[in-house]
């Protein structure tokens, strides 16, 4: 499964004048980063204090863990997503013809069942709760805005990612009371507002259903449970946080024409945030949903390495193939492993060791070179190769344009629905220091002929790359004068490939054959090889800017120019027919 890493987005162009050169200034660092206009921004008031920026992590030295090591490669290389096919195909892969094949399969199985059941449940309670609380349409209770408070993080704050982690503490705790039954403990603030959310659902005459989780609970929430929660909490902020968003720019232009007035248009900063998307949800008329139900399809559960090892604990005949994996690094065979030998043994190993061996083959063996694909290139790097490879590309004098590392690591997680098989993996290939322009700019490579940045960059105009005659030169070896231009009426949608040969004429000093070796040389004329120069553009990055210059254009058309004139798209509108009964070109023009 391909995502995309960030956001892309295009200033479009000036009224009229596409293609006015004009003065560049500086290429943005980050797509991420760009700033959106101020009118798209939620008209709320705050005091808060900014989002904290990403700090870069703490050099690699001697002394770094496991768990250091691999927040290291998250810092410096992309993670994807390498989708290897189904469950059972793989475990009997890396596993052969043993018995335990079955058995890893149903503890997987179950695994994301279960986990898949709670928070469906969780969905459930909390949609309920929320449809009844809103349903009399009386004042919220002090208790229900603190409840709502912990449930979703409150429009008006634009808080550091480190403070979202009160927000999941919540939905894991709830998640944990649906699937075991104990009462959350009270030390911590989640832990209480989700006390008084139980309470709250028995009072309006909600009941926690938990007849499905009563005989079939047999793994511990911590390692069940920690995926499901952060999708939950994701869910629920995108629906009631961006969903007030949404819903206040379009009343705002409810409220240009008149058709709201103006206490029901803003969002207010005193309330929380899901009482803010329900009241702007009435006075928009979306009818929006307001229960943060998603698809029934039973979906991907994302669990590391640790994880898995306490899941499959609970089976015995896993229990005893864990052991026998630990074992081969002691010396006395006669020892029992306890789970906490396992997990010990497991934070010195390479990431992708327990995947590798009893759930996927891919990455056993060593990669072979210039193999097409993850699946010939992957491999487990071992603690201190890992060390070494971060430690090189963390040195000041790290040159970014003699960097040749490829192929695909284990990043020691797995993704799995119980029927397909997911694994997690980082891409040497591509540097984020590059990407996101941590690095001098003068060591930097060229985004035209390089892709360390990544191959899905945004696309820049040849004026943003060749600048001076020096970089003609450095891209194509030759002078400014012998480049032809070439112009491609793109239409809306196309593939374009093009490759240039450029031969060159040069005199080059060459010595006579006849002459002495103490003569001078002779000047004889040459040609040098040919240069091939290939471009491949992708589609989609083609037609994407064409439909946002369409788009900004039919904008553009809605516009009223005041003084009584007509909108562009009205004088489109009643211009005579072109086609069909009673077509006139003439009176068309």
């Amino acid at each position: 499964m391909k995502t995309r890493t960030r956001l892309k987005q295009h200033d479009p162009p000036e009224i009229l004048k596409q293609y006015r050169l004009k003065p560049y200034t500086k290429v943005p660092d980050n797509p991420a980063g760009l700033k959106a206009k101020a009118e798209d921004q939620p008209s709320i008031e705050t005091n808060s204090v900014g989002p904290e920026s990403n700090k870069p992590e703490k050099n690699v030295n001697a002394d770094t863990d496991k768990a250091g090591l691999v927040r290291g490669m998250s810092w410096e290389h992309p993670t994807i997503t390498m989708d290897v096919g189904t469950l059972s195909v793989n475990i009997k892969r890396a596993m052969g013809e043993s018995p335990l094949v079955s058995e890893v399969k149903s503890c997987l199985k179950d695994a994301v069942r279960l986990a898949f059941e709670s928070k469906r449940r969780g969905q459930q309670i909390i949609g309920q709760y929320v449809e009844a609380i809103f349903a009399t349409g009386a004042e919220l209770s002090s208790i229900d805005r603190d409840i709502l408070n912990s449930m979703c993080p409150s429009v008006s704050s634009r808080q550091p990612k480190s403070a979202n982690s009160d927000y999941l503490q919540f939905h894991t705790s709830l998640l944990s009371y649906i699937l075991t039954g104990n009462p959350p403990s009270t030390k911590f603030k989640a832990g209480l507002h989700v006390q008084q959310f139980i309470a709250r659902t028995r009072d309006l005459g909600l009941s926690f259903d938990r007849s499905p989780f009563v005989t079939r609970h047999s793994f511990p929430p911590s390692a069940l449970l920690r995926s499901v929660a952060a999708e939950l909490f994701r869910e629920v902020r995108k629906l009631y946080k961006n969903g007030s968003i949404e819903l206040e720019k379009k009343l705002r232009t409810l409220k240009e024409k008149g058709l709201v007035s103006e206490e029901h248009s803003r969002i207010r900063q005193n309330i929380p945030t899901i009482e803010n998307f329900v009241c702007l949800n009435r006075s928009s008329k979306s009818f929006r949903r307001i229960v943060p139900l998603s698809s029934a399809e039973q979906p991907f559960v994302l669990f590391s390495e640790r994880e898995l090892c306490i899941l499959f604990w609970k089976n015995g005949a896993l229990r005893d193939s864990l052991r026998k994996l630990v074992l081969v690094t002691y010396k006395d065979k006669t020892i029992v492993p306890s789970q906490a030998d396992v997990l010990d043994w497991l934070a010195h190993e390479s990431p992708g060791s327990v995947i590798t061996s009893m759930l996927s083959h891919i990455g056993k063996g060593i990669p072979r070179k210039k193999a097409r694909g993850f699946v010939r290139s992957a491999s487990v790097m071992d603690l201190e190769k890992m060390r070494s490879h971060l430690q090189n590309i963390q040195r000041p004098d790290f040159d970014p344009k003699t960097y040749k590392d490829r192929g695909y690591v284990h990043h020691g997680s797995i993704r799995t629905d119980g029927f397909r098989l997911q694994l997690l993996a980082f891409k040497l290939k591509e540097l984020k220091s590059v990407r996101y322009k941590r690095l001098r700019a003068d060591v930097l490579p060229l985004r035209i002929n390089s892709t360390t940045g990544g191959v899905d960059y945004f696309l820049t105009e040849i004026r943003n790359v060749v600048k001076t005659p020096q970089d003609v030169a450095n891209l194509w070896e030759c002078e400014p004068d012998d480049i032809k231009i070439l112009g491609i009426a793109l239409g809306q949608a196309c593939v374009v490939g093009a490759s240039a040969i450029l031969p060159r004429m040069s005199k080059m000093k060459t010595p006579h054959p006849d002459a002495k070796m103490e003569t001078d040389s002779g000047t004889n004329t040459s040609t040098e090889p040919l240069i091939f120069r290939n471009l491949v553009v992708k589609q989609k990055a083609v037609y994407q800017p064409n439909f946002k210059h369409r788009r900004w254009m039919e904008t553009e058309k809605n516009k009223d120019p005041g003084n009584g004139l007509k909108t562009i798209q009205d004088i489109e509108t009643e211009l005579p027919r072109l086609f069909g009964e009673g077509a006139s070109l003439a009176a068309y023009h």
